[in-house]
């Protein structure tokens, strides 16, 4: 128990501080790129992303059902298992990934007609497109070592080994866009880094662990069926995923156009780095350890990080949501200038955006540790219906903020289910979740949105752009910790200070 605290701990600390650089570094290199590129070049580029992040749906969720899997596997010191589930996800991949890959090439056609791409750019579309096919195809076999650290805990490694990774194929991609390749760079520095990255991940496993064998090749039918099994379920992850993250991009080069899509990924930036860099980093650390709480059937304690997760998750979305309209006008100006956003509505839509988003992503990896999640699968493929007809037929009205508000509505589906699911599976009365939890958190908030907005409307018209925005997130952070941490050790009376703090950590640990 004290092991999976720590290796929580550190997982955590390693991936708010990769996670934290990797967006500074994101923020920093974006003009840079639009300077080498064009905002139509890095709209292609930005669609590009969300293509393949459909196409990549062939993995089927064996990489989530490995990683699953195999903690059974090394909870039972079973190394013959692991080594066969292991081959058993690389060879599905392989197939599938072949399969997959056979579709791509036949839709590139398609393709160039649907984003209307000029003749002086369809080459290079072409090119960087079918770069991006081959990474799929060998990706996801050459990725199962991952799933295999994330299965043994080495969170924490894992996270600065991408971040590592990550520096490298910017590095690389400024290189090839210095020398002249254009919208190519972007593809090929992603493949070179695919082919080293797995290197390091079998070494690191033979250190951590002597006992992992992956010669000679082994696997079997049983193994591989297993995979499907739960990898079926574990799908929805990456469905619900892609669904509030790459069919928006889709949505707006095919209809308004690549330029379009810059404006939308430059606006919601801070939003998505907010509730999805940010917010999930937290759930994802607790899924193996979720995990093997389910199978030794302690819902008591699972119960626990449940009301936790959900009360950090709210706060955390509300906050920063009001920060994030704030600010985020004056940051687009400062960072990539006026022509790129995409208006007050927009952000307004995207501060609701990040609210539900951040308390979805906040609980629902409980759901995915118990594999109880047949019902959300059902509800995300609505959902994911919802969201391309609404956003379909908004965006012939009301443009970029059409698209946002197909997104939002869509999302309500899952806002209804996710909660009540968990409720049931966990015996937690919904009526006293809604009040006691959900709503007192949220009452808890309306000091944090009166200060914030109220340090907005005196603070804006008297500073500069780079300190409005810096004393803004200070204000944030330390309004958040002081109204509700603060009042946390301030209500323990008749308690020295040390005994408060001791008291607020095994609240939280």
């Amino acid at each position: 128990m004290k092991g999976r605290k720590i290796k929580s701990i550190w997982a955590f600390l390693a991936s708010v501080g990769s996670s934290t650089v990797l967006q500074l570094v994101g923020l920093v290199i974006t003009p840079f790129y639009l300077e080498l590129t064009s905002q139509e070049l890095f709209g292609l580029w930005l669609t590009l992303g969300s293509l393949v992040g459909w196409i990549s749906l062939g993995d089927l969720g064996i990489g989530m059902a490995l990683t699953r899997r195999a903690v059974s596997a090394i909870d039972k010191s079973d190394y013959l298992e692991l080594k066969k589930l292991t081959y058993g996800a690389m060879l599905s991949f392989i197939v599938i990934g072949f399969f997959f890959f056979i579709c791509g090439i036949y839709l590139t056609d398609t393709l160039v007609s649907l984003f209307t791409i000029s003749q002086s750019l369809a080459a290079d579309f072409r090119a960087t497109y079918f770069i991006l096919l081959i990474v799929i195809l060998i990706g996801q076999p050459l990725g199962v070592f991952d799933s295999i650290i994330e299965a043994k805990q080495h969170i924490a490694f894992q996270k600065i080994n991408n971040t590592i990774f990550a520096f490298l194929a910017i590095i690389i991609n400024i290189l090839l866009l210095y020398v002249g390749y254009g919208i190519i760079s972007f593809s090929i520095s992603i493949l070179i880094t695919t082919l080293i990255k797995p290197i390091v991940s079998i070494y690191y496993l033979k250190r951590i662990d002597k006992k992992i064998e992956f010669y000679p090749f082994s696997t079997s039918m049983r193994q591989i069926k297993e995979l499907f099994k739960f990898g079926g379920l574990f799908q929805i992850l990456k469905i619900a995923n892609l669904i509030s993250t790459s069919t928006d991009n889709i949505v707006i080069a095919s209809i308004l156009g690549a330029s379009f899509v810059s404006i939308y990924v430059f606006t919601s930036k801070i939003a998505f780095i907010i509730a999805v860099g940010l917010i999930s980093i937290i759930p994802i650390i607790l899924f193996p350890g979720m995990s093997q709480l389910f199978d030794i059937g302690d819902i008591f304690k699972i119960r626990n990080i449940y009301f936790g997760l959900v009360k950090i998750a709210i706060r955390l979305g509300i906050s920063v949501g009001i920060f994030y309209y704030t600010v985020n006008e004056t940051f687009i100006h400062l960072w990539v200038g006026d022509s790129n956003f995409g208006g007050n509505m927009l952000t307004f839509v995207f501060v609701i955006w990040i609210i539900i988003e951040s308390f979805l992503r906040g609980i629902t990896s409980i759901l995915y540790a118990s594999t109880k999640i047949r019902g959300l699968s059902i509800i995300s493929i609505i959902e994911s219906v919802l969201n391309l007809a609404i956003s379909l037929f908004l965006v012939k009205y009301y443009g970029l903020v059409g698209v946002a508000l197909g997104t939002v509505f869509s999302r309500l589906i899952t806002l209804i289910y996710v909660p009540l699911k968990i409720n049931k599976l966990l015996k937690v009365n919904s009526i006293y979740f809604l009040n006691k939890i959900v709503g007192q958190t949220i009452i808890n908030c309306i000091p944090t949105i009166l200060i914030l907005l109220t340090a907005d409307f005196f603070l804006i018209a008297n500073l500069t752009s780079i300190w409005f925005i810096l004393i803004m997130g200070v204000l944030t952070f330390f309004i958040n910790i002081l109204l509700f941490e603060g009042i946390f050790i301030f209500k323990q009376k008749n308690k020295s200070f040390k005994k408060r703090i001791l008291m607020l950590k095994s609240y939280y640990t």
